[in-house]
Order: C-alpha cells, then structure tokens, then sequence
C-alpha cells in the first residue's frame, strides 16, 4: 500500500500521522478521521522474552522505538493479520497491534495464548491522507479541505454518527 500512495497509484488513504513509510509521500488533513486504538499483548507466560510481532513500517505513535529502546527485537509483517498469526503461533512474546484487527482475529478464531496481559494501550488520531504525486492532488485537497471545514465535529466519523448518515450510501 505504501508504494501505491508514493507512486500516486493510489490517491488517498487512512492513516496515523508518524508512520515513516508515508510520511514524506502525502499530504494530511488537519481533521481526524477517526482514534484508533493500539494494543501491547503479551503471553503471560513469556513476559521476560524480549520479541514483538507488528506490522512493518508502523510506529505506533513511538510504541515500536521505546520498544526498541528498552531492547525488543521486531519481527516485522506484511499487514496485521500475519502479525497476529505470528504472536499466536508462539513465534513472539509479544504482539504490538491495532485493537480492531486483533478483536476481529480472536472473534472468529479464538486464542491460542492461554494468559495475556493487554498494556500500553493508546488512542491515536487517524487522517485522510493524499499522495503527493496523485494526478488528482490538487483537485483532491481544494474539495477535501473545503468539506472539512463543514464539520464541526472533532472527528469525521463523529460527524457521520451524530449525522446519523450512512456511511454506505
């Protein structure tokens, strides 16, 4: 996905300001999209063990180098559900992820982890996020940032919710 927005292949995305592999690519919009949570989990079991399953290029907000700093090794993924996989494979002690993809993994496949410790949780801002070499750039920011402000909301999807729009339609 990276590659696609840095080649303009794709327009726009969804993503949390700070992650090195798209920073310098787009252009933020001032107004969160919406918080997402992120999540440590680790194996009770293994809590001296030093090594972290995550998706490669994301920074967590800075969770990946205080991670790092404390002596972590990273065992980086293509996307969160091979993360996920990894840590419930026992590959890692511990799993540094978003809440919802993690959430929608245990529903449907359960846990293979008998004991888990969920700490360092945060809520990190989302925005819309447009490629810098889109062919569609400058139309796509006059008309995003106009819409943006119409909403008084703090977030788009509050806006969306308290709108009570459908967000399918």
């Amino acid at each position: 996905m990276f590659e696609r927005i840095r080649t303009g292949v794709v327009d726009l995305t969804i993503n949390v300001k700070g992650t090195r592999a798209l920073d310098d690519n787009v252009i933020f919009l001032d107004k969160p999209v919406v918080f997402l949570s992120t999540l440590l989990v680790s194996n009770k079991k293994r809590l001296n063990e030093k090594s972290v399953a995550a998706v490669r290029g994301y920074d967590f907000l800075g969770l990946r180098k205080k991670l790092l700093d404390e002596g972590y090794t990273f065992f980086d993924m293509a996307n969160a559900s091979e993360a996920i996989q990894l840590f419930e494979m026992h590959r890692t002690a511990h799993l540094l992820t978003y809440e919802a993809p993690y959430m929608f993994y245990v529903a449907n496949n359960g846990s293979t982890v008998s004991e888990l410790l969920v700490s360092q949780r945060r809520n990190i801002p989302s925005f819309l996020a447009l490629s810098k070499t889109s062919d569609q750039k400058d139309s796509l920011l006059t008309n995003l940032e106009q819409a943006m402000m119409d909403i008084n909301s703090y977030s788009i999807l509050d806006f969306y919710k308290k709108n009570d729009f459908s967000i399918e339609n």
